[in-house]
């Protein structure tokens, strides 16, 4: 259980750092939107 969480972590961190740049503009392709959705589903699914 813990292995999961650090990678999802990890997972997270990186998505992050490749949205970072695309934070700044309001116009976000849905792929964007999506990977964005899906980050936030991890992100409570991991604190369950």
């Amino acid at each position: 259980m813990k292995e999961l969480r650090i990678r999802l972590s990890i997972m997270a961190g990186v998505l992050i750092l490749l949205l970072m740049p695309n934070l700044a503009n309001a116009n976000k392709s849905p792929i964007e939107e999506s990977i964005q959705y899906e980050y936030l589903t991890v992100e409570k699914a991991s604190q369950i």
